[in-house]
């Protein structure tokens, strides 16, 4: 009964967790799977190098050492996709977007004729060179849920978890800020598992826009501020720019604007709005040539500003720095494009509203199908395992019947083998207590005899009638049957295997495995010992001299 409880608790266990577990044929915390050393170290090597943000030129280098590798070995597929992604991955970082781009589709065309083998490589190939989360819609939701899926299944706890950020952040656009937390909360999961520290701190980004988002400024700035006093913040410009652009934006806080324009990370587009902003704060101060010096700035660099909400901003600060110089035409012409702007952002923004609710609504709808089926499967699956305990249950008390049957069947055939030794025993003794009462008759004959006290020809019938006296013949039948109970196979197995033996002899063999001695046996048989004797030898000869004994 436990052996079949711990079977159905195995596969109670195997069926929850898919069968399966993960193993050591993948580059943790990546999925990529291992071809073998050094290829696999450098693999993670330059993974790790690209998440820490380290030098270029050092990066190239072990991509040209995977490159080189790769050529090495021409057969193997799986080494030349992995070195054409590494090395179109570095050339979209320098910015070499055309060369990143045939790279990379080099690498898919090679991955995709044997797609079965290289699922992970064309996962991460298109994790470059599609979009996170444009357009804003339910596929694109769709997409990212089978994308966290995929690289959840095979253990890449980066790409997991910068997929739940991505699904984060598409909530956080449609204003659905505790689903966006909750995902947010899971990257951060994912990544601790993984041992990437450095995306946890940058999802805290992420975390204050939500925080902004539902009004807990108080919240929002007190992560900013933690995440700027963190060091590893430096080696991300992009976010270190967001952050400060933030601070500033949002709180007012000059040092942070200042910092954020001295940093390498940002763009021409970006600086011009940070130029507009500088040149207002200039001008609060009174320093009306330095603001005027700004303004010259931002208005030669925000052209190539192309966010809407950005460029709006530019325009508003730029038009405060005219009023601010005593240009009252260029503020006005700058508000009035300013209004004309924002006008389109607000209809855009109430036309984002309505797309927002349509796709927050099929979001919902998908999410509740799912939920129903998540349920049927829950319903089946604890349908099959309570089909598999009640199947389990009746075949262990089946089980456990029959056990107690046979054994109730073996004691009985014990109890009455156990009978039948005792009976047989009974019986010899009971020949034993003839024997000696024939015996002391037989001399008490013999004595009146020899003491004239009974004619001689008396005693003689009488010593022949005891010889002869009934009981023997039932003695004689009762041994016999008492035997067969015994050892029922005796008696075939003989005759099987000497089929020559006759009646009497089979009877003598079953006296002699009895171990009836010869005054016994000739008791039964009514001959003198000297002649069961004889018989005793010719049916060992006519054996081949094997004895006789009895399988109980």
């Amino acid at each position: 009964m436990k052996n079949v409880i711990r079977l159905i608790f195995l596969v109670v266990v195997l069926m929850a967790t898919g069968g399966c577990g993960r193993g050591t044929d993948r580059i943790f915390p990546f999925g990529w799977a291992r071809v073998g050393e050094p290829f696999d170290s450098l693999t993670e090597a330059v993974e790790w190098k690209f998440i820490d943000g380290a030098d270029y030129g050092t990066i190239q280098c072990d991509v040209d050492k995977l490159n080189a590798m790769a050529a090495a070995d021409s057969a193997n597929m799986t080494k030349r996709v992995r070195a054409e992604y590494f090395d179109a991955r570095l050339k979209m970082r320098l910015g070499q977007e055309d060369e990143a781009a045939a790279l990379f589709g080099d690498a898919e065309a090679r991955a995709l004729a044997d797609s079965g083998r290289h699922p992970y490589d064309l996962a991460r190939i298109r994790w470059n060179v599609e979009p996170y989360y444009d357009p804003l819609d339910v596929e694109t939701y769709d997409k990212i849920s089978e994308d966290i899926q995929f690289f959840e299944s095979v253990g890449d706890y980066y790409l997991a978890g910068a997929k739940c950020m991505d699904l984060g952040m598409l909530f956080t656009d449609l204003r659905d800020i505790p689903e966006s937390m909750k995902w947010l909360d899971r990257a951060d999961s994912l990544f601790r598992v993984g041992g990437l520290d450095d995306n946890i701190l940058k999802n805290r980004g992420n975390r204050a826009i939500n925080h902004r988002l539902a009004f807990r400024d108080r919240e929002a700035e007190e992560t900013m501020r933690a995440m700027l006093a963190d060091g590893t913040l430096e080696r991300d410009p992009a976010v270190m720019n967001s952050v400060l652009y933030n601070l500033y934006s949002f709180y007012g806080d000059t040092a942070a604007l200042r910092r954020a324009y001295e940093w390498e990370g940002c763009d021409e587009g970006d600086r011009g709005v940070l130029e507009s902003y500088l040149a207002v704060e200039f001008a609060k101060d009174g320093r009306l040539d330095s603001a005027r010096r700004y303004l010259s700035l931002a208005d030669e660099h925000a052209g190539a500003q192309e966010a809407p909400a950005l460029r709006a901003a530019y325009l508003k600060y730029s038009a405060e720095v005219l009023d601010s110089l005593g240009d009252l035409a260029g503020a006005y012409g700058r508000m009035c494009e300013y209004s004309r702007l924002s006008d389109t952002i607000n209809e855009g923004g109430k036309a984002e509203q309505v797309l927002r609710a349509d796709v927050l609504r099929k979001i919902g709808e998908r999410r509740v199908a799912a939920e129903s089926e998540r349920r049927r499967h829950t319903v089946v699956f604890m349908a099959v395992i309570m089909a598999l305990i009640v199947v389990g249950g009746v075949a262990a008390w089946t089980a456990y019947r029959h056990v107690q049957r046979r054994k109730m069947a073996m004691m009985k055939a014990e109890l009455d083998l156990e009978q039948s030794r005792r009976r047989v025993m009974a019986m010899q003794l009971a020949m034993e207590e003839n024997e000696r009462t024939v015996d002391s008759i037989s001399s008490e004959i013999g004595r009146m005899s020899e003491a004239g006290d009974l004619a001689p020809g008396a005693a003689a019938r009488l010593e022949a009638a005891i010889k002869t006296h009934g009981a023997v013949k039932n003695e004689q039948e009762n041994f016999y049957t008492t035997f067969a109970e015994v050892s029922p196979d005796f008696v075939p197995r003989l005759k099987e295997r000497w089929p020559g033996l006759s009646d009497a002899e089979v009877k003598l063999a079953v006296y002699m495995a009895l171990g009836l001695d010869n005054k016994h046996i000739a008791r039964l048989t009514g001959v003198r010992p000297e002649s069961v004797k004889q018989a005793k030898w010719r049916l060992r000869k006519k054996m081949g001299g094997e004895e006789l004994g009895i399988r109980n």
